[in-house]
């Protein structure tokens, strides 16, 4: 029997560093938009696994990190050097990410994560910015 107490902060940390002992970091393509607008709007239309060839998408995109952090978050991290202006300016205006309508991670990714599953919920999200990375956390 486990004395450990999930309301308790300490034994928090505890419970996520034994069920996340580290971050887990997948490269993925992200195609900005919403799926119910044929990928127009705001937020995320898709999520791909990036494999060795790369496709030249007609929407916007950019390269990130998908990571489930030790702490049990997700989060997707933009290499600065990586993004486009354009795509800087209109998803990460004011250091603000704007999920239009709900987006469903998708299986193969998840099982990845070791999750059963994961839904970005719509929304303004806060962006991290750092000297390398625009990281949004959901």
């Amino acid at each position: 029997m486990s004395h450990l107490d999930s309301c308790r902060s300490s034994d928090l940390v505890l419970i996520n560093s034994r069920l996340f002992p580290q971050p887990v970091k997948i490269r993925v393509e992200v195609i900005f938009g919403s799926p119910g607008k044929n990928c127009l709007g705001a937020g995320i239309c898709r999520i791909l696994s990036v494999e060795h060839v790369r496709v030249r998408w007609k929407c916007p995109s950019a390269l990130a990190w998908l990571i489930l952090s030790s702490e049990g978050s997700i989060r997707l991290a933009f290499d600065r050097s990586q993004l486009l202006p354009e795509n800087y300016d209109q998803y990460f205006r004011d250091h603000m990410f704007y999920v239009e309508e709900p987006y469903s991670i998708p299986e193969p990714l998840i099982s990845m994560l070791n999750l059963d599953e994961f839904t970005v919920e719509s929304g303004l999200y806060s962006v991290k910015v750092s000297a390398q990375f625009l990281t949004v956390i959901f």
